[in-house]
């Protein structure tokens, strides 16, 4: 399975995403959230990382690195 975007779930209702993030063109591989649960770091193997606003559902930076990003 191919996932280009990030969807976000509530754990007591897990039948529909709460939220769809879009904006890769490739492979999401990681995901980080900050502290505060509202903003998250994702990183794709179309060589960006983005950084989304959870609150409103899009992406506030996008860091270009020129090569593939893969996650641990």
């Amino acid at each position: 399975v191919c996932v280009l975007q990030v969807r976000l779930w509530e754990r007591m209702r897990p039948r529909r995403p709460r939220q769809v993030l879009r904006g890769h063109s490739d492979v999401v591989y990681s995901l980080c959230f900050a502290p505060d649960g509202m903003t998250l770091l994702s990183s794709s193997q179309d060589g960006t990382m983005r950084l989304w606003d959870r609150t409103e559902g899009y992406t506030v930076f996008v860091f270009r690195v020129g090569r593939k990003v893969v996650g641990s």
